[in-house]
């Protein structure tokens, strides 16, 4: 909602601060996702596999992040992102599947 203001507040300088704004607006979105996923992993005893996910997600983050930022400058870093949000919920949800079939 602010995006627009941001050159007007800081100066003409940040005038790309609002597209990067916009890019950066659905990360509450993305990382609710998987903060649902981690909170029935959590209350299904599953605190440890919750950890590993993160674990996995920080190193996926990190290495996804060095090869677009490489690339695509700041939205690089910004697709990193998401996709570390991505394959966290998914690698959530194959666990939550998993107990479901397993019966555990």
């Amino acid at each position: 909602m602010i995006a627009p203001w941001l050159p007007w507040v800081f100066g003409t300088a940040y005038g790309r601060s609002t597209h990067i704004a916009y890019t950066l607006a659905f990360i509450p979105v993305s990382s609710a996702a998987w903060w649902f996923v981690r909170a029935i992993l959590t209350g299904a005893g599953d605190q440890s596999v919750c950890g590993t996910i993160e674990a996995v997600g920080a190193v996926f983050n990190v290495l996804t992040t060095v090869l677009l930022v490489t690339s695509m400058d700041w939205l690089g870093a910004v697709i990193a992102t998401y996709l570390t949000h991505l394959v966290m919920f998914v690698l959530g949800v194959m666990r939550l599947r998993h107990r479901r079939w397993r019966g555990n």
